[in-house]
Parts: structure tokens; sequence; C-alpha cells
């Protein structure tokens, strides 16, 4: 059971604009938000700001980030996608940029398995739920409804896992069967081994694990 039950969060990134013009100069504020984390008896997730300018730097990082992982093979794809960044960090200057931080639930078959001719020792292995997807589309919609006036602008794609934030591996539970810790988070049969981080978690819970 040890590395089974591998967690993360599905995070979207959100472009909103202010209805009126603002000035960024001056500290910035961090915005948070649990509004959508429990609704209708199913659990999503929060929402809050990033706290940081949409530069042309940044949003360079982000889609090399995204070619780099897709299979496309764009000819030229730097320069082209820095031509496109400084274009993109106009039409983004006075937007303001949100993530959700999407709850995962513990699966069996997603697993970290060892690996000795891995460079990292082991490898992941993961599958998207399909209730975990239907949970995403239904916060996007959520979102897009309350946030109508700001005009949102879901940047991200299917790809929106934020491998990040792991979590799972070491659930807990009352059954050895089961579980690899007990109540008290003590590996079963062991005398004096406890798991205390974000390996015991029973879900990936709706807020970033460090917290």
């Amino acid at each position: 059971l040890v590395g089974r039950c591998l967690m993360f969060h599905a995070s979207d990134l959100i472009a909103l604009w202010p209805r009126k013009r603002l000035s960024s100069t001056g500290p910035r504020k961090t915005l948070s938000s649990r509004a959508f984390y429990s609704v209708d008896g199913r659990n999503y997730g929060s929402l809050q700001s990033l706290g940081l300018p949409v530069s042309h730097g940044a949003i360079f990082d982000f889609l090399m980030g995204r070619i780099e992982r897709s299979s496309l093979r764009i000819p030229l794809a730097r320069p082209a996608t820095r031509a496109v960044s400084l274009i993109a960090a106009r039409y983004f200057k006075q937007a303001c940029v949100f993530a959700t931080i999407i709850e995962d639930f513990p699966y069996i078959i997603n697993r970290v398995v060892p690996d000795p001719s891995k460079p990292s020792g082991f490898y992941i292995e993961y599958t998207k739920s399909r209730e975990l997807t239907e949970r995403i589309a239904t916060m996007r919609d959520m979102l897009k409804s309350a946030l109508a006036p700001h005009k949102p602008w879901i940047l991200t794609g299917d790809d929106n896992l934020n491998m990040g934030h792991p979590s799972g591996t070491c659930r807990f539970g009352d059954d050895p069967a089961t579980s690899v810790l007990d109540p008290n988070n003590k590996v079963w049969g062991m005398e004096n081994l406890y798991v205390a981080d974000a390996s015991f978690f029973p879900s990936s819970a709706g807020a970033n694990p460090a917290l």
C-alpha cells in the first residue's frame, strides 16, 4: 500500500479584469475565497489571487512550459513565443490572475513506483478520475457565472494537474489490510515509526498542503 493513493490538485489559472482602471503601484494584496469549497454536497476547492503582475516574462515562461509538456514541435518556438508574450503582456496589463486549488481524492491505482533505472529512483502512475474531470468542469462553470462582470478567461486546458502539491501514499485508517498507518499516524507493526507529512492525508484538500 505504500506509494498508492497518490493525489495532487487540479489548478486552473484565471485572468480577471477590474471593472474600472486601477493603479498597480504599491503593495499587492492576496485575496482568497472558500465560497466554492462545498456546493450541493460536492467538494470543489478554493480560489486565490497569485498576487503577481502579468508580465512579459511570466507569460513567456507559462507558454514555453505548455509547449514543452505537449508533443508539439513548433519551428522557432522560443522567438515566436517571445513575440506573442510581448503582445499578450499589453492585453493583460490591467488583469489580475487567480488560481483554483481543486481537491483530489485517493484512488489506489494512482501511485509512486520505485524504479532504480530512473534518475529520481521512481516514476509516477496517475490517471485523472472521471469525477475529478467533472468537478473541474463544474468549478469552471461556477466561476464563469459568479465572476462574469470581470470577464473571466481560463488560461489552462485539460492538463491542469498541480504536480507541486503531491499528497497521499501512506494513508491512515483502522485496518492494516487497507492502510499504512493507524489512527495515530504510527506505521502498522512498527514500534516507533510515525508519518506526519502530507502522505497521510485522506484527500488532497482544497488548499496548499504546506499550509
